[in-house]
């Protein structure tokens, strides 16, 4: 079966960018991957997360956008689409084949590897993963032969 391109349309005719609004086929032109981020400012989880968002995705990516405020019946159906069910939620679209990034939780894959994740593809979190992954391996490898980098942590019972 071939993959469907995402309908951009369903993003509405413009999105809001640090310069104002624009058109949405102009601000996905290129683009692989599509991150919607569902947050609130009254929300204190998202007030904890949003700032890590924005520090690492900037890093690695250039601007952000939003749909207008104004646009509350399109952010619901998107949340509908997406199968949000709380905030703050993180989604990841594969733009070319308008299928979701597959991963549990992408507000922790963020808070857990940073930059490393964008962008929110399927790769850039499986080696994202992978590089965790041989991290353990080597902090375990030097805990088993007590290596100068060896620290343990315990606690008496």
């Amino acid at each position: 079966m071939p993959a469907t391109p995402f309908d951009a349309a369903l993003l509405g005719e413009t999105l809001l960018t640090a310069d104002g609004e624009k058109p949405t086929s102009e601000v996905l032109a290129g683009k692989k991957t599509l991150a919607l981020y569902f947050s609130a400012h009254w929300c204190p989880p998202c007030r904890g997360f949003t700032p890590t968002l924005v520090k690492e995705y900037f890093a690695e990516m250039p601007g952000i956008l939003a749909l207008p405020f104004a646009k509350r019946a399109l952010k619901n159906t998107l949340s509908e689409m997406f199968k949000v069910s709380g905030i703050p939620t993180l989604v990841s679209v594969d733009l070319l084949s308008g299928e979701q990034v597959v991963a549990d939780d992408l507000r922790g894959a963020v808070t857990r590897f940073g930059g490393s994740a964008f962008p929110l593809s399927a790769d850039a979190l499986l080696a994202a993963e992978s590089v965790a992954a041989a991290k353990r391996d080597e902090i375990i490898a030097g805990l088993r032969t007590g290596g100068d980098d060896a620290l343990f942590c315990g606690a008496e019972a």
